[in-house]
């Protein structure tokens, strides 16, 4: 609660302030998520007044509503105590792998689509229950497509909640059935997607949302991409939960062949459940690991699976054991003790919450961490003046509130081989000549990415002839016209040397 923004929550915060002043996404922003984030971080600070502290309320309860689901899930099948650990092995899983505790972080994709996924599980159990009702599906359809307008490679529950499907369907022979239930989940999906296809349309920007959300995309899952960094993806992602899905997973599997050779009696809407965890829990490793890349917060996607695997198999040992419901109220007990218990241990952070909310509800008062770069900024620029940032620290742009002079606020797509061309770059360079920035803002950036402004350091990294097709006269107008002025740290900071004064007159 007192970091500054990070990375990723800083482009999401930016695009959701451009969209309350009337941009469009892909059009006047560029990112490759999909556009629901935008509007979710919109929505965020409209609940703040244009504080960051409005999304992460809002982020608070899509975390609240997917432990609720958890819960749901859990307790529904294996009773109140089960559904308390659950939802705590979860809560053990994001530490391992969220941005709070690695990044001081939040804001990520994978945090709000964990919402949409686990409660189309719980929507699809109940819908389990009612053989000729088909409103659980559509609701599952509705929920996947939430999950589309997130991140393309999100709907790995819902695909597998498909194949589920589909298996039951010819083993009982209710293909029919199952055709349907398919109908309504893509009705569902259509739903969502449709009117987002309509008003990107209306306004322009189709084109530009399916290069930014699905062409780049493609190449950027393609970029080092080897058989090995895959599996080097899947095991940083065992490692840093401690085997927990793997330990869940073999006890599932060996809970599934003693339940089916002892032949003890089941229910059927069990073992359905139990094959969708076997089915899910590899799907969504598969695609997790589709970039390639072995980044934290692509785990996050993981953790219900964690929680889910390990309940269903310690909970149903114990049940077989026969002791689990001679104790339910014992330990139910037990669980309310440590849940006040925990409560207790965390006064003072439970201080710092009720603090913060005196702060931004009585006094009104700015809780922003201070920063000397958006301190200078904000001194030494109008608010109609633009920031270029080199890099991806748009949190700049968005804690300033100084708009980017160009769609490409970070510039990582202009330097994505496969994806970038000479027309991108020129187009960038046109918004450059078109809109001088008072400032560009240069901290390191990360070279694998992105190559540095400052020609110093880009030739101590010797890659001057690594630049995209037309980035020379990006970096020759940027010599012309800027003049360095500052060092902050490692951030270089040049402001317009041109002449006259076109930078105030932008529209």
């Amino acid at each position: 609660m007192d970091r500054l923004p990070g990375q990723d929550n800083g482009v999401f915060l930016y695009g959701g302030q451009q969209l309350l002043a009337g941009k469009t996404p892909y059009v006047d922003f560029w990112d490759h998520k999909g556009p629901l984030i935008f509007y979710i971080n919109a929505l965020g600070l409209l609940i703040g007044s244009g504080s960051r502290w409005g999304v992460w309320i809002l982020e608070f309860v899509f975390l609240l509503s997917t432990a609720l689901g958890l819960f749901r899930i859990s307790s529904e099948r294996l009773g109140f105590l089960a559904g308390c650990v659950i939802v705590c092995i979860w809560i053990y899983s994001m530490k391992a792998v969220g941005s709070y505790y690695h990044f001081r972080d939040s804001n990520y994709i994978e945090t709000y689509g964990l919402l949409f996924n686990v409660w189309a599980i719980a929507v699809w159990l109940r819908g389990q229950e009612y053989t000729d009702r088909y409103a659980h599906y559509l609701w599952i359809g509705i929920l996947t497509g939430l999950s589309l307008a997130l991140r393309p490679n999100n709907i790995a529950v819902q695909v597998s909640i498909l194949v589920v499907e589909l298996i039951v369907g010819i083993r009982s022979g209710q293909s029919p059935r199952t055709l349907k239930r398919g109908v309504y989940i893509v009705s569902g999906i259509l739903m969502i997607i449709a009117p987002i296809v309509i008003i990107f349309a209306v306004k322009g920007g189709l084109r530009e949302l399916y290069d930014a959300v699905i062409h780049y995309n493609l190449v950027y899952s393609q970029k080092n991409y080897s058989g090995e960094s895959v599996l080097n993806v899947i095991q940083l992602g065992l490692v840093q939960l401690d085997w927990l899905p793997a330990i869940g997973y073999v006890g599932l599997l060996a809970i599934l062949a003693i339940s089916t050779f002892s032949e003890r009696q089941n229910p059927a809407h069990s073992k359905v459940f139990r094959i969708f965890l076997l089915i899910g829990w590899p799907m969504e490793v598969l695609f997790s690991a589709v970039s390639g890349r072995a980044l934290l917060h692509y785990y996050i996607n993981w953790t219900p699976y964690v929680g889910l695997l390990l309940g269903e198999t310690i909970f149903t040992g114990i049940s077989w054991l026969k002791r689990y419901e001679a104790n339910t109220r014992f330990l139910n007990l037990v669980c309310f003790s440590a849940l006040v218990l925990s409560l207790a241990l965390n006064r003072p952070a439970i201080n710092k919450y009720l603090q913060i909310a005196e702060n931004m509800v009585v006094r009104r008062a700015e809780i922003e961490d201070d920063n000397t770069i958006v301190d200078f900024i904000r001194d030494n620029t109008y608010s109609r003046d633009r920031i270029l940032v080199w890099g991806n620290d748009v949190w700049i742009n968005f804690l300033s509130d100084r708009e980017s002079p160009s769609k490409y606020s970070y510039q990582y797509a202009l330097f994505m081989p496969g994806y970038t061309d000479s027309g991108k770059v020129l187009s960038f360079l046109q918004d450059l000549s078109r809109c001088p920035p008072a400032y560009i803002i240069e901290p390191v950036v990360d070279t694998d990415e992105i190559l540095p402004l400052n020609r110093e350091r880009l030739h101590r990294i010797g890659s001057e002839s690594n630049l995209p097709a037309g980035m020379n006269k990006v970096y020759e107008y940027v010599n012309e016209y800027y003049r360095f002025v500052w060092e902050s740290g490692d951030t270089l900071i040049y402001e317009w040397n041109g002449y006259g004064d076109e930078h105030l007159n932008c529209q």
